[in-house]
């Protein structure tokens, strides 16, 4: 089977770390669990006065230059889950909304946590490629991606429309 797999809050518990970097650097206090879609965001920013040009280079810089990666922690089995799936001759795609400019600090990221080596791709979007869900349908389908593993709703729902099978966080084995 090809799976597509996310990697922020599907394979590591980023947004808490994430939101509240933004809050911090924007004056905001977004509560991740409350997030209804990722265009909400960029509604607060601007609405704080800031462009949306300075929140992407504020997300791509806290990915690049400060030690944002070596906060990640994969959750709890997912290094197993990844082993097992590869070892049972599945082809494994991360495929996340990420910056193609953090694409060398991910890979190094799975390299130390061991399980770079059990993927068939790493790809990443940019942020200014809108609607977000696009990408993902996109690489899904020319990928031939089966099966997804998607937190987000904002993704979840547009990857089914199109016909590919997706399993959200209350699914996952990760």
């Amino acid at each position: 089977m090809r799976i597509g797999i996310d990697i922020d809050d599907v394979m590591v518990r980023s947004g808490q770390v994430f939101y509240q970097r933004i809050n911090e650097r924007f004056g905001l206090n977004i509560e991740f669990t409350k997030v209804p879609s990722f265009s909400y965001v960029d509604e607060q920013i601007l609405k704080k006065g800031y462009s949306l040009e300075d929140f992407y280079k504020f997300l791509t810089d806290m990915q690049t230059k400060s030690p944002y990666h070596k906060e990640l922690v994969l959750r709890r089995g997912g290094r197993e889950a990844i082993k097992r799936l590869y070892k049972n001759g599945h082809i494994i795609y991360l495929i996340s909304n990420r910056h193609i400019l953090i694409l060398p600090y991910t890979t190094v990221w799975l390299k130390n946590i061991g399980i770079l080596r059990y993927l068939s791709g790493v790809l990443h979007n940019t942020y200014t490629q809108k609607p977000y869900d696009l990408f993902k349908i996109r690489e899904a389908k020319r990928l031939k991606v089966e099966v997804f593993l998607e937190d987000a709703l904002d993704y979840a729902l547009p990857l089914a429309r199109n016909k590919i099978d997706v399993l959200t966080n209350e699914f996952l084995i990760l």
